[in-house]
């Protein structure tokens, strides 16, 4: 006896059968169809039939992938072949045939209908247009014929049925579609270890994955088995395929109502299926809808599963839209399940912080009440011993001039272990001395006002305790870390003259992170703010600057520049460093995962390279790591540039060589900007211009100034779009072969504008250069290039601003996302009092990142916006004012208690005259207030609970009890009556207080006010932009139109904001 194991082409089975070669045809023993056995192919074939039986079962375990469900079967009862008569007894064999063909003639049917619905609606239609008269004439003249008879018929037959056919019609024959989902859901959260019984899940991975985990546990499944098969049980097949469609039920290529009906049938291969098809979802590949099927089907469930959703620090690793979704995939598993949240209490905040938006959970649930540290220094002194381990890592924080260390920096110079590392940094966090930010995999640390504060007093004490030498060889062998007053602005003082720029020494360093969102705040969307804030040089000038939030999504990356070699070289090194190759694009998997790039990667690669421009893209790129891969190379081979630039050992003349360089690094830069773009990842660019020689930077210079600007326009040339189109290949490219192979636009005429990727901030010392520096890039924006003879007709509006320009808007984001970093809700009257103070979004972050994170979300203190100002560097504070001023109001600032005015001067080291000559316009001001106790500022004492005490305009109308508005001219018109001026004065003043309110004639109006006039007009705004005159002035580059549409037209006679070159 010979035995064959086959396959059926039909139901897809194997079977075991006995000489098939002495047989013509041979019949499926589970679907019944009869096939040639000439064409059967034999997956095996033996004497030995349990031998067979084995290599059937390995065969079907392999095809359905149960390969260990195969193992452990044979484990616990031996071979397949021994335990085969019983197994095969148990499978109803009839059923299981009955039910495939089932849903074979179903799918068929459905077919077929599909296929002729269409034709057979057409031949009706003819046949009843082709006989209609006809008909109507026959039934007609039937009609008249049996009219009496049959009236006579009916009359009786309604007089016995009449009862029950109105019963019958008043029902509704429709189908009740709707479902009940259960609750809208909630969320306990447990910051200890999840309950025994409940369903572990880890929110660390997509949304797929995550599907994938809920579905694969048992009581899931069965929950969900039962919930189709109640359906089934109470709708007939035919409805209840609309009601599953109707709930969103319905499960993409699977036709669920078949297999709930089977299911409920009691068919257990339906029931594999069904699982097998939830499980699906999990492969990435199927839709985010098809993946909330299980919590909606857990919704209509009996049963209540709970499900204990784990948060680690891994969550913050997934990218922004992944965290919304599996955010929305836990709300939605809510409502049918009993979901608990699990983790420490500060991860819990942080998805609080998040997505708390989208999760019906509230803070409180969260964060228990905790008392806020109001003795962080004394604190520190107790607990803190010289030369300890917290102490040394608050140094080697305090000597690097970001302030600012990874924690990969951190374990280079701890020899400890990983737990001990994070003892140190979190017990310093816990005394409010640092704080730390970032994803798992890039942590940083950062010190605080308060861990600098700490240090100026140890090194007090050590001044009295040694000489200065001995002060010197044990504090750091350096005494430039003893600082009088507290700063936390960027920098420290140069460690030599003339600082050093080995390219081989050059690394990556983080941009601090108040200084990064400053960045991001002051600059106008898609253009370049230009802003004078005073930075210190960098200790090693030919480092670039990194900095990437996770959950704006938002990389900022900067440089020193020194010249346009030098300053793309260090932003390309930057952008396609590993911090962003890991941390931003997941090593090649976000490339991969994002529609645009994986489809144009495969697809449409010449988009990619002719349109977008993208360099270093070789047919033998596969994905998105072996395109990094080529990056990496790229960066590499730049460094090597510059290497070979250091040794002098190149050919041709420095110039050249020193262009070519300049060209490859703009090159990559430009690449990494476009790629970025293309998986939604902002770029913010730095261009830093620190103070030299205790003076502006060289290149303001009236000589050198166009060496930036002109370096700087080409960038933004280079780096802008149309679409998908590099702006820069289709307006200005200047070789033939590389035109000839741009891929051209269709041009929009009703949006023919393109625009800057990202956005520039351009911040230094600035003082009276800003104004040249602002005109001559407006000026050079305007005509990047010589546009080229076939350039198409498109142009580049890009906003640009300088520091006069930036409004409320830049102030309040800076200060709303600097108080989510310390966990605390901005208010208005914060935005306006730090507007009053400051002049900067720099000045503003710097302010608040002075702060103690808080365990609690609650609103920023005004108390708190006052121990920020007085941590920011003196001359920050009202620098439009006299010093005399500023050295007032920051005595006023740092005092915990009113001042005499004797006390306050001496502290101020000003006369007391130059108090009393502006004490007038101060208090008029409602800056500062004269008490029987002395003279104080008007912001609350820290921890004096003085809720009300601020200028009275940063308050709301609404909100006060007097007649004064709080307007730049309600304000203006308080001071006409406090200070009295000339009859002359108020009479000019009060016709330029006409609405709307002119400030530029006001301030020739009233000079004595001068910038104090746009700081009111901003601290007094009611939204952050009050109308469309507000938006920045936008210089517009590129080819006009020769005529725009309607459109168009209209939108620029209503904005009249553009500033055009003279282009053909």
């Amino acid at each position: 006896m010979t035995y064959h194991v086959v396959g059926c082409s039909t139901c897809t089975d194997y079977w075991l059968a006995e000489n098939i070669r002495g047989q013509a045809t041979a019949d499926c023993p589970y679907c019944g169809t009869t096939h040639e056995t000439a064409k059967l192919d034999s997956k095996y074939e033996g004497d030995d039939r349990a031998v067979a039986a084995e290599a059937r079962a390995q065969l079907v375990a392999r095809a359905a992938d149960h390969n260990d469900a195969y193992q452990d079967f044979k484990d616990t009862h031996g071979p397949y072949a021994e335990q085969e008569q019983e197994v095969e007894s148990r499978f109803d064999l009839v059923e299981w045939r009955t039910d495939f063909l089932s849903d074979k003639a179903e799918n068929v049917l459905a077919k077929y209908y599909n296929l002729f619905a269409g034709e057979a609606t057409e031949i009706f239609a003819e046949y009843h247009n082709r006989y209609a008269d006809e008909a109507t004439e026959v039934f007609a003249g039937y009609h008249d014929l049996y009219a009496d008879e049959a009236r006579d018929a009916f009359a009786d037959y309604h007089d016995r049925y009449a009862a029950e056919v109105e019963r019958v019609l008043s029902e509704d024959s429709d189908v009740d579609t709707e479902l009940d989902r259960g609750t809208d859901g909630s969320i306990q959260v447990k910051q200890e270890t999840p309950p025994v019984d409940a369903v572990p899940v880890t929110v660390d991975k997509p949304i797929s994955r995550l599907s994938r985990v809920v579905i694969d546990n048992d009581c899931i499944q069965q929950a969900i088995l039962t919930v189709l098969e109640d359906l089934a049980a109470d709708y007939p097949s035919h409805e209840l395929r609309t009601v599953l469609e109707e709930n969103d039920l319905d499960l993409s290529e699977t036709d669920l109502a078949a297999l709930a009906t089977q299911l409920h049938k009691g068919s257990e291969r339906a029931a594999l299926t069904i699982i097998d098809r939830l499980q699906h979802v999990a492969t990435g590949r199927s839709s985010t809808d098809d993946a909330h099927i299980i919590p909606r089907l857990l919704a209509l469930s009996n049963e209540t599963p709970t499900i204990a959703a784990t948060v680690t620090d891994d969550f913050w690793e997934l990218r922004a839209s992944q965290r919304r979704t599996v955010a929305d995939y836990l709300t939605a598993l809510s409502a049918g399940t009993d979901l608990v949240l699990v983790g420490p209490r500060l991860t819990l905040r942080n998805l609080h912080d998040d997505q708390g938006a989208r999760l019906p959970v509230s803070r409180e649930d969260i964060t228990s009440a905790g008392s806020h540290r109001t003795e962080t220094i004394e604190a520190a002194r107790q607990t803190l011993g010289r030369d300890s381990p917290e102490e040394q890592v608050l140094r080697w924080l305090a000597n690097h001039d970001s302030e600012t260390l990874s924690y990969s920096a951190l374990d280079s110079k701890l020899t400890v272990s990983d737990s001990r590392r994070r003892q140190l940094v979190g017990h310093l966090r816990d005394l409010g001395l640092v704080d730390t930010f970032g994803p798992r995999t890039n942590k940083h640390v950062e010190l605080l006002p308060a861990g600098r504060t700490y240090l100026d007093w140890r090194d007090e004490q050590l001044a009295r305790q040694q000489t200065l030498e001995e002060s010197v060889s044990n504090v750091l062998d350096s005494s430039d870390d003893s600082r009088v007053t507290p700063r936390t602005h960027d920098g420290g003082t140069e460690e030599t003259a003339d600082r050093t720029r080995l390219p081989h020494l050059h690394t990556v360093q983080p941009l601090p992170r108040w200084n990064a969102t400053a960045s991001a705040a002051s600059t106008p969307e898609n253009g370049v703010a230009i802003v004078d804030y005073p930075l210190e040089p960098q200790a090693d000038r030919g480092s670039p600057r990194w900095y990437y939030d996770y959950q704006q999504d938002r990389l900022t990356v900067g440089a020193e520049f020194d010249g346009p070699l030098q300053y793309w070289v260090c932003i390309a090194r930057a952008l396609a460093s590993p911090r962003t190759f890991a941390a931003v694009l997941d090593d090649g998997d976000r490339l991969d995962e994002h529609d645009t790039f994986s489809t144009f990667l495969t697809d449409h690669r010449h988009i990619l390279r002719d349109s977008r421009c993208l360099a270093h893209l070789p047919d033998a790129v596969e994905d998105g790591a072996d395109y990094l891969d080529e990056l990496q190379t790229a960066e590499e081979q730049l460094c090597e540039l510059t290497r070979t630039l250091a040794l002098g050992d190149f050919e041709g003349s420095e110039a050249e060589f020193r262009s070519t360089i300049t060209r490859e690094a703009l090159g990559l830069a430009s690449t990494m900007v476009h790629l970025l773009d293309l998986v939604d990842v902002e770029v913010v660019r730095q261009v830093r211009l620190p103070t030299q020689n205790s003076g502006r930077n060289d290149i303001l210079r009236d000589d050198r100034r166009q060496i930036l600007v002109q370096s700087l326009a080409t960038g933004i040339a280079i780096q802008s779009k149309y679409g998908h189109a590099a702006i820069y290949r289709q307006l200005f490219e200047t070789r033939d072969k590389k035109r000839d192979a741009a891929i051209t636009p269709s041009v929009d005429y009703d949006d023919p504008f393109g625009e800057l990727i990202g956005s520039v901030c351009i911040v230094g010392n600035l003082g009276d250069k800003e104004v040249a520096l602002v005109e001559d890039l407006r000026n050079r924006l305007r005509a990047p290039q010589e546009l080229h003879e076939d350039a198409p007709e498109i142009q580049v509006r890009v906003p640009v601003v300088a520091t006069d320009d930036l409004d409320r808007t830049a102030f309040a984001a800076a200060v709303e996302r600097m108080c989510v970093a310390k966990n605390l809700s901005p208010t208005r009257s914060a935005v306006s009092v730090l507007r009053l103070f400051t002049a900067t979004p720099f000045d503003a972050a710097a302010a608040i990142c002075g702060l103690e994170p808080e365990s609690r979300q609650r609103d920023i203190r005004l108390d708190e916006i006052r121990y920020g100002l007085a941590v920011v560097d003196d001359a920050r504070i009202l620098p439009w004012e006299t010093p005399g001023v500023q050295a007032l109001v920051t005595t006023l600032l740092t005092a915990e208690d009113p001042l005499s005015v004797t006390e306050m001067t001496d502290r101020a080291s000003v006369d007391r005259a130059t108090w009393y000559d502006h004490r007038d316009r101060l208090v008029a001001l409602d800056l500062v207030r004269k008490t029987s106790a002395g003279v104080r500022l008007a912001l609350p004492f820290r921890e004096s609970g003085e809720s009300d005490v601020r200028p009275w305009f940063t308050r709301r109308d609404t909100c006060r009890d007097d007649v004064r508005i709080a307007s730049v001219g309600g304000v203006v018109l308080e001071l006409l009556d406090e200070l009295a001026p000339d009859s002359e004065t108020i009479q000019t003043v009060s016709a330029a207080l006409q609405h709307p309110v002119d400030i530029d004639e006001l301030q020739d109006a009233w000079p004595v006010l001068d910038k104090w006039l746009s700081t009111l007009q901003i601290a007094t705004a009611e939204t952050t932009m009050e109308s469309a005159d507000d938006s920045p002035e936008a210089i517009v580059f590129g080819r006009r139109p020769d005529q725009f549409s309607l459109q168009v037209a209209s939108a620029r006679r209503i904005q009249g904001r553009g500033s055009y070159a003279s282009s053909p």
